[in-house]
């Protein structure tokens, strides 16, 4: 539903879980992704709910990005994965909890 299964969900459950080193994690999410994005992106395509522009706009920068955060990812001490990692989903977390408190308080 919301397209972020494999870092909200796949990373914590792999790393925390099954005890997997984190760069282990990494690669293994992605690899589940693909598995996931590609006929998610048949079914909405075939709906048409794609914007083509949008779409390759997005990946213009996703691409290098993706490059820049891998090289990152293994040059870094799993340590500080863990705490980068981490603290993004707890910012995440509260970023979602607060927009529900909101959304519940009508605001």
């Amino acid at each position: 539903l919301l397209g972020i299964g494999g870092g909200l969900v796949m990373v914590p459950l792999l790393a925390g879980g099954l005890g997997m080193p984190l760069k282990r994690t990494l690669g293994t999410s992605l690899l589940a992704i693909v598995a996931l994005v590609v006929p998610g992106t048949v079914v909405h395509a075939a709906l048409g709910h794609i914007d083509v522009g949008i779409g390759l706009a997005l990946a213009v920068g996703a691409i290098p990005g993706a490059r820049v955060g891998a090289a990152l990812a293994l040059g870094a001490k799993e340590r500080t994965l863990r705490l980068v990692i981490g603290g993004g989903l707890l910012a995440i977390s509260v970023g979602y909890a607060v927009d529900q408190a909101a959304t519940m308080l009508g605001r």
